[in-house]
């Protein structure tokens, strides 16, 4: 954001610093550097600073003016974007033109596109992946981010105009803005499909412009012009507290995402969007600290240039990296010099083209030329003009297909990549793809000669880069059955399995090659790699793409195959690496020489012996009959193994199953008689739950024998909140025993997913054995009540009412069991001054018992005329209990003092000191010190019921 013309409005240099660390993270992003996988989401953090700065110029406008000049707003956004790009397009044209002309006729689009900022919709209709491409990608795929920007610039005013003139609270008017942009994001969400490539959802207008309106929000509530410097140290430190941890987000998300992320495209961005609001907030401030820091001189002066920046960098590296590079090491001078580059490049659109047209030198010079005459221009002038004339009429020449010369001069050297004729027909059946010919510069190694052995049984999966290598497969190997299709993706391959074990034509050994077209998760591999069902040897081979989501499938593959049983991997990258005579241009599809080399690889790997796969030791088989497991995705990953350990085992697994969720899916089992008498709960892994919520879970389970609880291994802060509960309660219910997953599962990396939830095979086989054991081992004792406490008498619940809260509501089904027949009354958040309507319907239905405990106070205080207004209502019962309270809460004394007071002075009424007689036995507590645990629930109960016999004491 260089400093506004004419000194209008106030400059701002800590956003520069922010632009600045954008362009640079997606500059990293296009360098394949791998510590910067999320760099694309440098472009998120512009949008959000578009939106911000846009809004915030608009509306200082109408603040100004009571209007918004939509005529200039245009013109000053055409001569701020427009000069630097068609700059940049001209010169690369030339460049392209002059040296790489074979690359024209698929640009013209592309430019056209640029020109009425339109790449993004361009590169949707006709299917261009920003992140899926091969052979010399198109210099202009970038400028999708501008277009986007520009159709914003386009419509939003036009939006917000509106708004400010019929919509006169702001506060709609920031509702609506939000509105708008959640029905953006809920559009990311929906369309994006996981494992598909999301070019669609990435580019689309509608679906990224949920970051703009965040932006334009900021700016409607967080105005630059009306930001004070004047405010405390409190108000400073949190503003600069809310900068620093806005940024900590963004850059974490910079170095820990990528992609391909399903969470990117459900929530993973308007988070990065919101904490981008969150740092342009506290740098627009002008009392902020972290601003100056931000605005130091080189971010700062990388972020005047970062538009120049963003133009240029993208076709500099693109231009100057080979097609085709196998080398396995990161080429750090090459990318040196490409960053030198675009710097320069920007520096000098700057100082020549933007800042001047910016300042108005063009139009006066314009204006001076043509006072002056074009015969009186300078040198320097007439030299520029004339180089500029030439560009254009070698750009246009090279767009309007005047070069053919050059391109058969390139196509006379460089061999081309083989026509993809070969596919699977749609019944799935192999069909013949013709041989590619033999091109210049085959390399004098051969692969070793292999005799040919039978590929009957043997069956392979994949896409265009196993057609190139099925001729050379085939004849290693007579009979393999090759199935490549162009384009296929993990996902498609699915149904060609199912359609293929549908026929019987599936074989024992099975080679997938796929993840040349586009990423997948490492659930969906599993789930194809299952689906193969009981097969002699799996094959996987990874790939050599020059595109940074190679590393990703590559990454999947080697942890999906260390776990999986019968299964090898084939390392195709390293194999490649140094050799780039495999290969054809795009530096992707093989030539004979390389066919014959991958060949070789795929025979090898299926003769070397299966590595070594750690397995469990052979549980016995106990009965799984009557044995119910309740859990989450984790669950589904033991799944397997529990059926086998434990036949006729009933798992109830659900992916995203949460604990409140689950009381339906019990009274189902039970009303349909397949609960069993040993109940397995697993749950914890998506969200924490309280400990009413458990109890009163495994409450609904019934007369069990045998409840086992699993806690959890999940990388969120309910981890522990989730394993404390689960070791309270079940210390304190009958028949339950606690697996400690969290605690035997520490320093067993090798049994997780890259996640560290989700469980490989290996992994699966533990947590299950370790079920099974638990179903096995002793009961722990129980606490109960001391043996010296005489049983009390069962008195009759006739008669007997009982008000309360969620204390009450713990110590009902001790209530209940030792006065059968009491009505308890008990709500969770109930307070004193809420009960008079229940008494009063208790007294009209004639439910009202003539002994009658309260207990209140938990949740607040009252007062004395409240409780004797209240124990007045109930009319002339026989007896009542007061129950005072325990809550680490500023009112508890106040309570207890209250009800003592009352206690004293109305007729037939006892006070049960819980306070008193609760003190040292922390053990009849949940950790919040309030609610009880089942021991503490029995003691609660025998207090009332004792306090309902006692005597009468003496009233004043």
């Amino acid at each position: 954001m260089p400093r506004p013309v004419k000194g209008s409005g106030r400059y701002m240099a800590g956003l520069d610093g922010l632009r600045a660390l954008a362009v640079l993270a997606v500059i990293a992003y296009h360098l394949n550097l791998q510590w910067v996988p999320g760099g694309l989401l440098g472009v998120g953090v512009f949008f959000v600073l578009s939106g911000y700065l846009i809004t915030d110029l608009l509306v200082a406008q109408w603040d100004r003016r009571g209007r918004i000049d939509l005529r200039d707003f245009w013109y000053r956004r055409a001569r701020r974007l427009l000069p630097a790009l068609w700059t940049m397009l001209l010169l690369v044209l030339t460049w392209i033109t002059l040296f790489k002309p074979h690359q024209l006729a698929s640009l013209r689009g592309d430019v056209l596109a640029a020109l009425l900022y339109a790449s993004n919709w361009w590169y949707i209709f006709h299917h261009v992946s920003y992140f899926a491409r091969y052979g010399p990608p198109s210099p202009f795929v970038h400028l999708w981010s501008l277009a986007v920007e520009e159709q914003f610039y386009l419509v939003w005013p036009l939006l917000l105009w509106f708004g400010l003139r019929f919509v006169r609270r702001k506060g709609w008017l920031v509702l609506l803005t939000l509105v708008l942009a959640t029905a953006s994001a809920l559009a990311m969400a929906l369309i994006y499909h996981p494992g598909l490539n999301p070019n669609r959802v990435y580019y689309g207008t509608d679906t990224r412009a949920f970051a703009l309106l965040i932006g334009a929000a900021l700016a409607l509530v967080w105005p630059s012009q009306k930001l004070s410097t004047k405010v405390s140290p409190a108000a400073r430190f949190m503003l600069d507290a809310a900068g620093v941890a806005g940024l900590v987000v963004v850059l974490w998300m910079f170095w820990q995402t990528n992609q391909y992320e399903p969470f990117l495209y459900r929530g993973g961005m308007v988070i990065l969007s919101l904490a981008t609001a969150a740092v342009v907030a506290s740098l627009a401030h002008p009392a902020s600290h972290f601003s100056k820091i931000l605005g130091i001189g080189p971010l700062r002066w990388l972020g005047v240039r970062s538009y120049g920046l963003y133009l240029w960098h993208y076709p500099v590296i693109v231009l100057t990296t080979p097609t085709v590079n196998t080398s396995t090491s990161f080429d750090a001078l090459r990318a040196s010099l490409q960053v030198a580059a675009s710097i320069a490049l920007a520096a000098l659109s700057w100082h020549f083209v933007e800042e001047p047209i910016r300042q108005g030198s063009l139009s006066r010079w314009w204006q001076d030329t043509r006072q002056r005459g074009w015969a009186n221009l300078s040198v320097k002038a007439w030299t520029a003009s004339l180089a500029a004339l030439l560009a254009l009429m070698i750009s246009v020449g090279g767009l309007a297909g005047l070069a053919p010369a050059a391109a058969a001069t390139f196509a006379s050297i460089a061999p081309a990549p083989p026509t993809k004729t070969g596919s699977t027909t749609a019944k799935g059946s192999p069909t013949k793809s013709p041989t590619p010919p033999n091109p210049p510069g085959r390399p004098n190694s051969q692969a070793p000669v292999t005799p040919a052995v039978s590929g009957s049984r043997v069956t392979a999966i994949g896409d265009s880069v196993l057609l190139d290598a099925k001729p050379a497969l085939q004849s290693l190997l007579p009979g393999t059955r090759v199935y490549g299709q162009v384009d296929r993706q993990l996902y498609q391959a699915q149904a060609l399995v199912s359609r293929l074990k549908q026929r019987g034509a599936l074989g024992n050994r099975v080679i997938i090659e796929l993840g040349t077209n586009g990423a997948f998760t490492q659930g969906q591999l599993i789930s194809l790699l299952r689906s193969l069902g009981s097969v002699k040897r799996i094959v996987l081979v990874n790939t050599r793409v020059p595109q940074p989501w190679q590393n990703v499938v590559n990454q999947t593959l080697a942890q999906v195959a260390k776990t999986f049983p019968r299964t090898v991997l084939v390392n195709w990258h390293q194999a490649s690496a140094h050799h780039p005579g495999w290969f054809y241009p795009d530096g992707v599809h093989l030539n004979p020489a390389g066919a014959e080399h991958y060949a070789q690889l795929l025979v090898a790997a299926l003769k070397k012996p299966l590595p070594a796969q750690t397995t469990e030791p052979t549980p016995s088989q106990p009965a799984g009959q009557g044995v119910t497991a309740i859990g989450d995705s984790v669950m589904l990953d033991a799944k397997p193994y529990l059926q086998r350990m434990l036949p006729g085992i009933n798992v109830q697994g659900k992916v995203g199953r949460q604990l409140y969720k689950t009381p339906p899916l019990i009274a189902k089992l039970k009303q349909a008689g397949t609960l069993g008498n040993r109940v397995i709960i697993e749950l914890g892994t998506n969200g924490s739950f309280t400990r009413s919520q458990l109890v009163s879970l495994l409450r609904s389970l019934g007369p069990v024998k045998r409840i086992v609880l699993v806690n959890t291994r999940v990388p969120q802060p309910w981890q522990n909140v989730v394993n404390q509960t689960l070791a309270q309660v079940a210390k304190t219910f009958p028949h339950t025993v606690l697996v400690n997953w969290y605690r035997d599962s520490a320093n067993h990396n090798s049994w997780f997913y890259s996640d560290g939830v989700h469980l490989v095979p290996v992994g699966a086989q533990h947590y299950a054995q370790l079920l099974v054991n638990a179903l096995k081992e002793p009961l722990p004792a129980q606490t109960t009540e001391p043996a010296t406490r005489p049983t009390p008498s069962q008195p009759s619940g006739q008669g007997v009412t009982a008000i309360g809260d969620s204390v009450m509501l713990d110590a009902k089904p001790y209530l209940q069991q030792m006065l059968p027949g009491i009505n308890v009354q008990g709500k969770v958040g109930r307070q004193l001054y809420k009960t008079p309507p229940l008494i009063a319907k208790l007294k009209q239905a004639g439910t009202l018992g003539n002994r009658v405990i309260i207990e209140l106070g938990t949740n607040g205080s009252f007062t004395r005329s409240q409780l004797v207004s209240l124990l007045r209502s109930l009319g002339p019962v026989k007896r009542i209990v007061l129950v005072n309270t325990r809550v680490p809460q500023p009112w508890q004394n106040v309570v207890n003092q209250t009800l003592a007071q009352v206690a004293k002075t109305f007729p037939h009424t006892v006070l049960v000191n819980w306070y008193r007689d609760s003190a040292n036995h922390n053990s009849w507590f949940y950790s919040d010190g309030v609610h009880l645990v089942p021991v503490g629930a029995q003691h609660y109960a025998r207090f009332l019921v004792k306090a309902l016999e006692e005597p009468l004491p003496s009233t004043r």
